[in-house]
């Protein structure tokens, strides 16, 4: 089954091969050659976070998730090794996670981490930071681990 909005981008690229619809200038034809291997390449799992989207509640903050390509390209090679049925919810998971956590550098929000936006007080679940909010250990850094 495939996803009402992989259907529409499959139409759109239908479409922009068709000369009824779109003159066929090199620059069209080459926009629809590489959209369509783009789909070819990447359908399936556009397709499998949109049904995990709406079957299991993966998060779909498509904005966050874009902005995110600088890490999605070093760990898309690592989310084939997550169990397969929890392959892209796990990552996906973990980045929204992330997210939620990363304190900004710059911009409007300098300074706070979405947790600290949203007023969501950690003591309410027992954890007074990330680590202990997912049962990690802290991590223990010191100067010397990086200086050595």
């Amino acid at each position: 089954m495939k996803a009402s909005a992989f259907l529409l981008l499959e139409g759109v690229v239908s479409q922009l091969g068709d000369p009824t619809y779109i003159i066929q200038t090199a620059s069209v034809q080459t926009l629809a050659r590489r959209l369509q291997r783009f789909l070819n390449k990447h359908g399936p799992a556009i397709n499998t976070l949109l049904r995990l989207a709406v079957e299991q509640g993966t998060p779909t903050t498509t904005n966050a998730l874009e902005s995110k390509n600088g890490i999605f390209k070093p760990f898309s090679r690592l989310a084939k090794f997550f169990p397969l049925p929890a392959r892209c919810q796990s990552f996906f998971a973990g980045v929204a996670l992330m997210e939620n956590f990363d304190v900004k550098c710059r911009g409007p929000h300098q300074g706070t981490c979405a947790m600290q936006r949203a007023e969501i007080n950690l003591d309410d679940f027992g954890a007074t930071d990330f680590f202990s909010a997912v049962g990690l250990p802290k991590p223990q850094l010191s100067l010397a681990h990086f200086t050595d």
